[in-house]
């Protein structure tokens, strides 16, 4: 008997589906142009797998079809989708999927399709707990708190794959967002009030941020980690991102103390590698999301723009809310150059803006910029030598 090592004995082999049918990809007379060369199991599933879709077939023997088609190719979207409809027409058992899910995660990590199915699981586990009133057993196994560790194991494998850094926020926002519609609650095994459920939440979201500020311990640049922590403190479980219109004179006592912290970690992560862009890109976006001016950090970034040997006379003051650069940092670092320039810039703008100010204030501060770009384009960073010259271009116009 015809098979194959990863899906078995070829459907057209096997006794259960000689009621099937298979319809090729090709009708017979047909004469592709550049026709893909596909195993003999592939072409076997996917002409049964054609079959049974046309007829509408929703059975545990397609859930099986479609099993192997998924195998053969985990990309296959509508192999997944035809799944999932299967799942719901028979009810099937979660717990099963989701150990299979499990499986083909790792296995395949770079497959959204692999992550959208474990969407869906999630969300039909979610349905079915409702209904029954938190009574069934099966869907309870299939927790938020259970996929978040299953990612977290994930991560060790890929720490920057962006489908699984997609999905945990996913489940986040799904299942621990005070603005979502369903709660990780849903799941579990004792009931809780409404203050019990706050408090869980905001408990998960604090053990969310220690998993992230332990993936940024293993790797100050993975740009993934610190992504996930913008999510985290401002996209999620906060207010601050409702009133990012705002000043943040006009943020609450907690939202400052956000703001604030974030700005600290920042800036020590910065000391330890001050070439690390990803950390000068978060410190930007707290800033911008605060409507924080940025030349609020000229003394924290000027020590940074300097060589060592370099230092002002006020670098040798410890200032512990402005941490320096380590003594074997490769200084002046390019972000930190970017930053003072982009300083400059934004000063010169917000002259610009306001009543009265005076074209040469402008330009005084536009001239403080362009040596900075024009050192970026031909010592620190001359991979971006055209946009640092056009920088430079733009600024010249102004100034003219």
């Amino acid at each position: 008997m015809a098979k194959t090592e990863e899906t078995g004995p070829l459907y057209a082999a096997r006794p259960e589906w000689k009621d099937i049918t298979p319809i090729p990809q090709y009708a017979e007379n047909a004469n592709p142009i550049a026709p893909i060369f596909y195993t003999e199991a592939y072409k076997d599933a996917t002409d049964y797998f054609r079959a049974v879709v046309k007829a509408g077939e929703l059975s545990p023997r397609v859930l099986e079809l479609t099993e192997s088609v998924i195998r053969l190719n985990p990309a296959h979207y509508s192999a997944w989708q035809y799944r999932y409809k299967v799942i719901v027409a028979i009810n099937s058992p979660l717990a099963p999927e989701h150990a299979l899910m499990n499986e083909l995660a790792t296995n395949h990590l770079k497959t959204y399709q692999v992550w959208h199915h474990r969407r869906l699981l999630l969300l039909l586990a979610a349905k079915r707990l409702s209904e029954s009133k938190g009574e069934d057993k099966d869907a309870i196994a299939l927790s938020p708190e259970t996929e978040l560790g299953f990612i977290a194991s994930v991560l060790k494998k890929d720490e920057k794959n962006y489908h699984t850094w997609a999905f945990r926020q996913w489940v986040l926002a799904t299942f621990f967002s005070p603005l979502s519609n369903l709660s990780s609650t849903l799941f579990s095994t004792s009931p809780m009030n409404e203050e019990e459920a706050s408090a869980y939440r905001l408990s998960m979201l604090d053990d969310e941020i220690a998993f992230v500020e332990s993936m940024l311990h293993a790797d100050i640049r993975n740009n993934s980690a610190w992504n996930h922590r913008f999510f985290i403190n401002f996209k999620l479980g906060t207010d601050v991102v409702m009133k990012s219109t705002h000043n943040v004179a006009e943020f609450d006592n907690e939202e400052k103390d956000i703001v604030g912290r974030e700005l600290s970690y920042t800036k020590e992560k910065i000391a330890l590698a001050p070439n690390n862009a990803s950390a000068w890109n978060y410190i930007r976006g707290v800033l911008e999301l605060a409507k924080i001016p940025f030349s609020s950090l000229t003394s924290f970034v000027l020590p940074y723009t300097r060589s060592h040997g370099q230092e002002a006379d006020d670098d040798q003051i410890i200032d512990l809310d402005n941490p320096l650069p380590s003594s074997s940092s490769d200084l002046p670092a390019p972000p930190a150059l970017e930053f003072l320039a982009d300083i400059y810039e934004r000063d010169a703008e917000t002259l610009r803006s306001a009543e009265q100010s005076e074209q040469a204030t402008v330009k005084e501060k536009l001239q403080k910029a362009i040596p900075i770009w024009r050192s970026l384009s031909e010592d620190h960073d001359v991979t971006r030598k055209k946009y640092w010259e056009h920088r430079i271009h733009i600024a010249q116009i102004t100034c003219s």
